[in-house]
């Protein structure tokens, strides 16, 4: 769930997001604080005084792991942000841009095999070839999604060093 850097709740409450830089972090690289109404954010997690639930959490790209236990442990419900179909219809068009980018991926792919294939390959057709290329390539992208996840979370670096 994509939130802003304080949120305000239906019974006057806030929550203060508060993200780390820390790549090696794990599953604590970001800090969700449940506060007042009164209580005014401040540069970094630990300057906050009055504080009435705490969370670390796992966030990526702006993305925070928002689950029922982080939920639970706030004592709040999803519904209880005031923003809440606001950031609902933002975390969808997220979504419909990676499958829109995926998908003009494949298209680029598609043509790339038509051009250089006029006539059936082997036995096997140039529709069933796109096919399966299609196929190939949605289940890289989903992949590549998941693991740059992985990377965040855990640190896993796919870069090679000098």
């Amino acid at each position: 769930m994509h939130l802003q850097k304080i949120e305000k709740l239906k019974n006057g409450n806030q929550l203060f997001i508060f993200f780390s830089n820390d790549k090696g972090r794990g599953k604590n690289n970001c800090t969700i604080q449940l506060v007042e109404s009164t209580e005014k954010r401040k540069l970094v997690a630990k300057m906050t005084k009055k504080v009435l639930a705490e969370v670390y959490t796992t966030s990526w790209n702006g993305d925070i792991n928002f689950s029922k236990a982080v939920q639970s442990k706030l004592g709040i419900d999803v519904n209880d942000i005031k923003s809440y179909a606001k950031i609902k219809i933002s975390d969808a068009k997220i979504k419909n841009q990676n499958e829109v980018a995926m998908s003009l991926g494949f298209e680029k792919l598609k043509l790339s095999i038509n051009k250089k294939n006029p006539n059936v390959v082997g036995v096997v057709t140039k529709e069933q070839l796109i096919k399966y290329v299609e196929q190939i390539y949605y289940k890289g992208w989903f992949d590549r999604q998941i693991f740059d996840l992985k990377e965040k979370i855990y640190g896993v670096s796919t870069k090679t060093r000098k």
